[in-house]
């Protein structure tokens, strides 16, 4: 499908701001999706300035957060403080543990669904423990059965969800959102909005270093690994985005490395053998990044 871009007289930054009021005047409830990643950072940084500023209400806000299990330390840290600040600011804040499934980009060269996160069958080898506060069931959840993308909409449909996505992302992202202005329905034909879809990587970068935003440590750590500054994408393990920088994981996350690829249900890597267990994880060497000169993240 052919994209037509259209230029804008205003910057994104304004303009997402403009469409993130323009979402709580409406008076509903609105969800922010969170994943501690760079793009939710930066929607929910602009999100509560705008409460700090008084210019939308923090009742309506409910944050959302998937805790997918096996998340890198770092992004759990970034998710807590961040729950601090909304729940200071007067939002509310939903930590999610539950056993929904994910895609597995390891499971026999394939991608399925085959990880179901916070397994209450496998508790014995879960990648890390949930925080105390987390919620572990709802009346509309399907455990072991639902993918959070199918069990969210089933509690916001009282509200309209804002999340991070980017058109800039991928070819189908940007196909997908133009998709949504076809039929004059625009890009609220649904409940969900996407204030700043329209950012491209560096737009990113440059808002999180202007507004001196600390992003998750994994960020710099992937980096100095050799990880190209427009890959840098964090999600869960074994997605398909993240799975790319694992076998650094042993390198500057030894901790992540032997709790992730030392439990039985894990999938396999290539240093693995079998089909259930690491043998070991990568050693350092002088090539690890330890050993290297620090580079900076952004750059003007």
């Amino acid at each position: 499908m052919a994209v037509k871009r259209i230029s804008s007289d205003i910057d994104v930054v304004t303009a997402a701001r403009q469409r993130i009021k323009n979402v709580f005047s409406n008076g509903v409830p609105v969800y922010l999706s969170f994943s501690g990643g760079k793009d939710s950072i930066v929607l929910a940084d602009l999100t509560y300035k705008l409460i700090q500023a008084g210019e939308i209400n923090p009742s309506q806000l409910t944050v959302l957060f998937v805790d997918e299990e096996a998340i890198f330390d770092s992004i759990e840290a970034t998710t807590r403080a961040w729950r601090k600040k909304f729940l200071l600011a007067g939002a509310k804040f939903q930590w999610w543990c539950i056993e929904v499934k994910h895609f597995s980009c390891l499971n026999e060269l394939s991608s399925d669904e085959t990880f179901v996160c916070w397994d209450r069958r496998k508790r014995d080898v879960w990648v890390r423990q949930p925080p105390p506060f987390a919620i572990r069931n709802h009346p509309q959840l399907r455990p072991r059965i639902d993918n959070y993308q199918s069990f969210l909409p089933r509690v916001t449909m009282d509200g309209i969800m804002i999340t991070g996505v980017r058109a800039a992302e991928s070819i189908q992202r940007l196909q997908y959102m133009a998709a949504l202005n076809m039929g004059a329905k625009g890009i609220t034909g649904t409940n969900t909005i996407y204030p700043i879809y329209d950012w491209k990587t560096a737009d990113v970068w440059l808002y999180l270093r202007d507004q001196r935003i600390e992003v998750p440590e994994v960020y710099l750590q992937m980096y100095q690994v050799g990880v190209n500054r427009n890959q840098l994408r964090v999600s869960q393990f074994f997605s398909v985005d993240t799975v790319p920088v694992l076998v650094h994981l042993g390198e500057y996350d030894p901790l992540s490395w032997s709790a992730s690829f030392g439990a039985s249900r894990m999938p396999t890597l290539p240093r693995c053998t079998g089909t259930a267990k690491c043998s070991t994880a990568p050693q350092g060497s002088a090539g690890s990044w330890r050993a290297r000169t620090p580079r900076t993240t952004v750059r003007s």
